[in-house]
Formats: structure tokens, C-alpha cells, sequence
């Protein structure tokens, strides 16, 4: 579309798109409330943190989105620093594949746990941004695209799963809002890191840093299903 039509019509139709959401989202009916009243904002986020136990969940969230925005924003200028062509194989096979694992593996948390399917799907993370210091070896652009993918589909809902289902209903909206926070604060922080890191020593460092970063969130939710 950008090349056959330039920028403007790009964004427009990027726009229709969130246009369409807004009206999809106003058909959406909302459950009664219940009559329980909720405590003030600070000592809701101290419970929520607290006695909740999510503080790990968060953590472990936030270098989930420092990894995922490392491969949004870097696998691009790294192909093209390598002389690739084209880095829309990764990303294709990333999105085709998060799309996959929510439709098949759906029901999976609720038969196995959720944190029994965090943990291996981290590590599959992990897996997918080491991948990337093989490059240019063939195939790997696709493999890695896979591996993050998969880890991406899997870890976004789970890793929300597992707060929510921690927290009192009269918190969810706010527990909702804090894993968004995590997830944006580890991209916020992690981007200039790894921007920093690939300036100093190369692409491959920068991934092969996400990816012990990544080993580290699986830790954070391994430590976390213990203490459950």
C-alpha cells in the first residue's frame, strides 16, 4: 500500500481501521456492577502488589515488552544493515503465528496452568530473539519470526491471565491498566538500552541481551508459580 500509494492513503486507511474499532467497541454491553466499594487509588495498587503477589507478574511482563518492541523496531535496520532485502518474512511469520496459537492453544492454559504454559512459551521467546544472531543464514528471518510469535501469543493473555484471576473483581480494571503499564514501561526502557547496545557492540548483542533478558522473565514467572 505505502509503495503503490504513498503514506497519506496508508494512514488513512490505518484510521478507518481504528474508526471501525471505536464502533465495535461501543456496541459492547458492560456487566452490571456490583455494589462493592473499591478503596482509594494508592492503596489499591499496594494491595494489588502486595498481598496479590502480581509485583513478579509485572516484572516479568515488562521485559516481555522490551523483548517483543526489541524485535518490532530493530530486525529491520539489522536486515538492512546485513544486506537483506526484505525483513517482512519475520514479520509475517510473527503475526501469522501469533494469530495460530491463540486459535489453537486457547483452551491449553485453563487444562494445564497457566504458568506451566508461560514458562516453556518464554523460553520459546528467548529462543526466537537468539535465533536472530544467526542471520544472514537462510531461514532464519521465518524460524525466529515463528519462535517470537509464538511466544508473543501465548504470553500477552497469560501473563494478563494470571494477574486478573489474583486480583479481587473490584481491582480488575485497575490490575488491567497496570499489566499495560508494565508492558509499555519495558518497551520506554528498553529501546534506548538496546538502542544503546547495537550503537556499542552490533545487532547481535543487542538480541542476544533480550534474549537472557527474556531467560530472566522466565525465571520471574517460574518464581512466581512457586510462590502461588
Amino acid at each position: 500500500m505505502i509503495a503503490g500509494s504513498g503514506y497519506a492513503v496508508f494512514f488513512l486507511v490505518a484510521a478507518g481501521f481504528a474508526t471501525v474499532s471505536a464502533l465495535l467497541s461501543g456496541l459492547a454491553r458492560e456487566a452490571p456492577r456490583t455494589a462493592e466499594v473499591s478503596s482509594g487509588l494508592g492503596r489499591g495498587v499496594r494491595d494489588i502488589l502486595v498481598h496479590g503477589g502480581v509485583g513478579r507478574v509485572l516484572l516479568a511482563t515488562a521485559v516481555f515488552g522490551a523483548g517483543s518492541d526489541a524485535a518490532f523496531f530493530y530486525v529491520a535496520p539489522y536486515t538492512r544493515d546485513l544486506g537483506i532485502a526484505r525483513a517482512a518474512p519475520f514479520f509475517a511469520a510473527y503475526a501469522t503465528m501469533t494469530i495460530v496459537v491463540r486459535l489453537i492453544g486457547r483452551r491449553l492454559p485453563d487444562r494445564v496452568g497457566p504458568h506451566a504454559f508461560a514458562i516453556p512459551f518464554f523460553a520459546v521467546f528467548a529462543a526466537g530473539l537468539a535465533m536472530l544472531m544467526l542471520l544472514p543464514l537462510p531461514g532464519v528471518l521465518v524460524a525466529a519470526g515463528i519462535a517470537c510469535g509464538a511466544g508473543h501469543g501465548t504470553l500477552f493473555p497469560v501473563l494478563n491471565g494470571i494477574a486478573v484471576g489474583r486480583t479481587p473483581p473490584r481491582y480488575h480494571g485497575m490490575v488491567v491498566s497496570l499489566y499495560t503499564a508494565a508492558l509499555d514501561t519495558g518497551a520506554v526502557l528498553g529501546l534506548p538500552l538496546c538502542g544503546a547496545i547495537a550503537h556499542a557492540a552490533g545487532y547481535r548483542a543487542m538480541f542476544a541481551t533480550m534474549a537472557v533478558a527474556a531467560v530472566a522473565g522466565l525465571l520471574l514467572v517460574r518464581a512466581d508459580a512457586r510462590a502461588a
